[in-house]
């Protein structure tokens, strides 16, 4: 083989692991947002949509431009947009944790010491939820329906019985409603 194509090969190799952290990320994404299967299905297809709508052009395009240039420039562009995606939910987390913090003397008054009991469970809770997150991207390793199954025990607002995979959805047949808090 010319040394092109170890080279064009390399390239590929490196771009490869970030198409499927993006291929796997988007549906966990979609899972963090939202319980609706409809809504996790749309957030999974949007990433093939460009291929549907887009793939007779860009192969016309490609086909008129310099691929060398093109792979570059695309990879690049998909670099940046990648940090910028990633600042985004940085910087609105920043925004919701200043915003609960100061928001805590409101909701429980100004005592020093129930404030910081407060905060000392709301970091805590943060610190727990961040250090399993890593954790959790390796589930979809074991099995495709994993994350699936762990998702209502994680949720706050399922009741403890709906976390059984063999519990009934309230208000079916076999299944209770929740005790009212």
């Amino acid at each position: 083989m010319p040394a092109g194509f170890g080279r064009l090969w390399t390239a590929r190799t490196v771009s490869s692991p970030g198409d499927g952290v993006s291929h796997a990320a988007l549906p966990l994404l979609g899972l963090t947002l939202t319980r609706d299967p409809m809504a996790l299905a749309v957030v999974t297809a949007a990433g093939m949509v460009p291929w549907l709508i887009f793939g007779v052009l860009g192969g016309a395009l490609v086909d008129r431009w310099d691929r060398r240039r093109t792979m570059w420039v695309v990879d690049a562009a998909r670099a940046v947009l990648l940090a910028v995606v990633a600042f985004l939910p940085g910087l609105g987390g920043l925004f919701f944790d200043t915003s609960a913090t100061a928001y805590l003397p409101d909701l429980l008054g100004r005592d020093p010491a129930r404030l910081e009991r407060a905060k000392a469970r709301l970091r805590g809770a943060q610190t727990h939820v961040r250090l399993r997150g890593p954790a959790g991207s390796v589930l979809p390793a074991l099995g495709r329906a994993v994350p699936l199954r762990l998702r209502p025990a994680r949720s706050p607002r399922r009741p403890p019985e709906a976390c059984s995979p063999r519990a009934s959805p309230p208000g079916s047949a076999g299944g209770s409603a929740p005790a009212p808090h």
